[in-house]
């Protein structure tokens, strides 16, 4: 009798158990979609390619010289120029900034990253080194060739929202950090779209 009911206890925790479980994850994920669609994302503004690619040259300019004011070493120059552009996206499929290649000459010269908020375009990042997407792409197809998670994203259209990373996504949703090599589940590009947009609206102004 005595061993009837100890099973019947541990039963009842382990029915218990499961069940806090399932209703945390439950509740987890209706936190997640209740968040994600309560959010109104910023009205699209268009962006105006020229005044992008323009904000690009007058930062490389202003820091070049800078630098040549400082006393500091810098491979842009009045020669630097765009080689190659590369657009950002956020979560919805809008345009939402560039990635622009430079070179003095025929020599690699680095990059700047332009985003667009609103009708603010700012210089959000930028190096003397490449970006070397190539390298970043040819990473994410090694993973995706035993990792099934990763088949049918878009490599097409790289998306930011704000942070360090550049983002590609899946038909569902889940998404693949090109710098950080990190996967996330359906709906979280789009949580931190809304968890950065405060401080982006902020910093842009």
């Amino acid at each position: 009798m005595k061993k009837v009911i100890m099973l019947l206890i541990v039963g009842l925790l382990i029915f218990n158990l499961c069940g806090c479980g399932e209703n945390k994850a439950s509740q987890n994920s209706d936190a997640s979609q209740n968040v994600s669609s309560s959010f109104v994302p910023p009205k699209y503004v268009e962006i105006d390619a020229d005044a992008a690619r323009n904000a690009a040259l007058k930062y490389i300019e202003d820091s070049y010289k800078l630098a040549l004011k400082s006393g500091y070493e810098t491979l842009w120059s009045e020669k630097t120029a765009i080689s190659k552009e590369t657009p950002t996206y956020d979560p919805y499929g809008n345009v939402n900034g560039y990635i622009y290649h430079l070179k003095n000459d025929d020599t690699s010269a680095g990059y700047v990253q332009v985003f667009c908020f609103d009708d603010f375009i700012r210089a959000v990042s930028s190096s003397f080194g490449d970006l070397e997407l190539d390298k970043m792409f040819e990473r994410f197809d090694k993973a995706a060739q035993t990792d099934d998670r990763l088949k049918n994203f878009d490599k097409t259209k790289i998306l930011y929202v704000g942070s360090i990373e550049l983002w590609i996504k899946s038909p569902d949703g889940a998404v693949y950090g090109l710098k950080s090599g990190d996967y996330s589940d359906p709906g979280s590009i789009e949580l931190i779209f809304y968890e950065q947009y405060e401080a982006l609206k902020n910093n842009m102004r």
